[in-house]
């Protein structure tokens, strides 16, 4: 397992002062607008808490979209595990082409909503919307949801952001093994950004990731109580023989800051 670093990963800093009023004023939420750069340049959608100025300035998630896009190929399928309002949905329908496709996953109605939308606002007909969570079985777990912070919705048990009194509603879970086995198209790539949860992700894919090899994107949350997602990632390169690249300025072995890193991860042998 190779832990080098390729490069940083740092987001930008959200708007400040008369920048964010700015902000507001231009992209106030529930108005449709167009992306202007970046991988979603040319891509609508609808302005909401994590999806706006700087999404349609090409700044969120730029470095990350950008790994993806050099590695991905038209005809392939990418499992976005996380999708919330199509962030990565939009422009990696757009990366993979009308000859691949993207299944989103989005437990969440209101996020599930927003991102049925926001492909519709496109006509994007290469994306398979599933409104679930894939966690390690199939059935029904507690979740963690905040309006105005939505983006960091996460199993109860895998929160890394949001507190204990956080607002929680029931979801429903899949198990990714048994939806490949059903016939669902088997991932390329499995991209996962899921607040802590990611380990309950890869336990529901040892199967597809034994059988079919996908490249793995995973954004890891480590904080000074949660570091389940990094030592599971690290479980998972060691038993199927993938090897980690992290975009990050430091090896996954050496992780010990709370903060996101991105992990892009391939089988040994490609």
């Amino acid at each position: 397992m190779n832990d080098s670093c390729v490069d940083a990963a740092a987001e930008p800093p959200a708007p400040a002062g008369w920048a964010s009023s700015a902000a507001r004023w231009l992209y106030p939420y529930g108005a449709v607008r167009t992306a202007l750069a970046g991988p979603a340049a040319g891509l609508r959608f609808r302005v909401a808490p994590g999806m706006g100025m700087m999404y349609a300035l090409g700044r969120d998630h730029r470095r990350a979209l950008d790994l993806l896009a050099a590695r991905l190929r038209p005809g392939q399928t990418v499992y976005d595990v996380g999708a919330n309002q199509g962030q990565f949905t939009l422009p990696l329908s757009r990366i993979v082409g009308g000859e691949g496709c993207v299944v989103a996953f989005e437990p969440v109605p209101e996020n599930f909503a927003a991102l049925a939308e926001n492909v519709a606002l496109n006509g994007l007909s290469n994306v398979n919307l599933r409104r679930n969570a894939l966690g390690g079985k199939s059935g029904t777990r507690t979740f963690f949801f905040e309006r105005q912070r939505c983006t960091m919705g996460t199993f109860v048990e895998s929160a890394v952001k949001l507190n204990a009194d956080a607002p929680r509603i029931e979801v429903v879970t899949e198990c990714m093994d048994e939806l490949v086995a059903a016939g669902v198209k088997p991932p390329d790539c499995i991209k996962i950004d899921v607040e802590g949860a990611a380990g309950e992700v890869l336990s529901g894919c040892r199967e597809t990731l034994r059988r079919r090899r996908p490249a793995l994107f995973v954004e890891l949350h480590i904080s000074e109580r949660h570091d389940d997602e990094r030592q599971a990632l690290m479980a998972v390169a060691r038993e199927f023989e993938y090897e980690i690249a992290m975009m990050d300025d430091m090896p996954i072995s050496e992780m010990r800051v709370p903060g996101e890193y991105h992990a892009w991860c391939v089988p040994v042998s490609r």
